[in-house]
């Protein structure tokens, strides 16, 4: 099952993400979109249909949704967030 990562600062953690789950977030298994809460942030006025669309489709796949503020989190607790 592919394992979605909705996550917003993502960059710092790209190595790292790598090293703790083995998983290339380049890669096919693993996707990362930003959250709603970030989405929403960066346009606020923004109608947001089209997140909430976007994440149905992708439900659709049978894919896991896994909602995850990285920079809140230590590597550990990000780690656990996504097993």
């Amino acid at each position: 099952m592919m394992k979605l990562l909705l996550t917003s600062s993502f960059g710092d953690f790209q190595g790292s993400i790598k090293e703790i789950t083995g998983i290339d977030p380049v890669g096919l298994k693993t996707l990362l979109i930003p959250t709603a809460a970030d989405a929403e942030a960066k346009q606020p006025n923004a109608d947001m249909d089209w997140y909430e669309k976007d994440i149905a489709r992708l439900k659709q796949t049978g894919a896991e949704i896994v909602e995850c503020k990285i920079q809140n989190q230590t590597e550990d607790q990000f780690a656990d967030a996504i097993q």
